[in-house]
């Protein structure tokens, strides 16, 4: 049911940006790549190499509970890592954009592929993280018969202590 939820979500959005214009509108490689580059720098830098390994792990294969707690954590980290990234790459596009402005209209142009980066972010923390996040906490809560909100603060702290 997860991944039905998953499709209707990714073709409203994939449907609203059809029928908005042309397509190419939505691509921005450079602000892509930023957001990318930074949301995961932002996952290695609060929990290492391993911890960006142990969650793509966590999608394939069967990790026990303490793995699974951990890559719930990092998935969280994600969500916010993604949203961040984001709106830095927002900001800056918005920093660099205004002093090159020398008609009203430029504004418009500038603030369409500077929202690029807001629309990246938010793609793949509330589309890729959010759920998996969700789905290791059901996984962790499962396997030792706690509310998932538990499982969570479990995360954080075995986290904390793995540092």
């Amino acid at each position: 049911m997860r991944w039905i939820g998953l499709g209707v979500a990714l073709l409203a959005i994939l449907n609203a940006i059809s029928l908005g214009g042309p397509v190419r509108a939505f691509v921005d490689l450079p602000g892509m790549l930023f957001v990318v580059l930074v949301g995961g720098g932002i996952i290695i830098a609060s929990h290492g190499s391993e911890g960006l390994s142990l969650v793509v792990r966590a999608i394939t294969k069967r990790l026990s509970a303490k793995q699974v707690r951990r890559a719930q954590n990092v998935a969280e980290t994600g969500i916010r890592s993604f949203l961040a990234a984001a709106w830095i790459g927002f900001l800056i596009g918005i920093i660099q954009g205004l002093p090159r402005i020398n008609e009203p209209i430029q504004i418009r142009d500038m603030l369409a592929v500077s929202s690029l980066t807001l629309l990246y972010g938010s793609v793949f923390a509330y589309l890729f993280f959010m759920p998996l996040s969700r789905s290791l906490s059901n996984v962790a809560a499962n396997r030792s018969n706690r509310s998932p909100a538990d499982t969570l603060h479990a995360a954080r702290r075995d986290c904390q202590t793995h540092r």
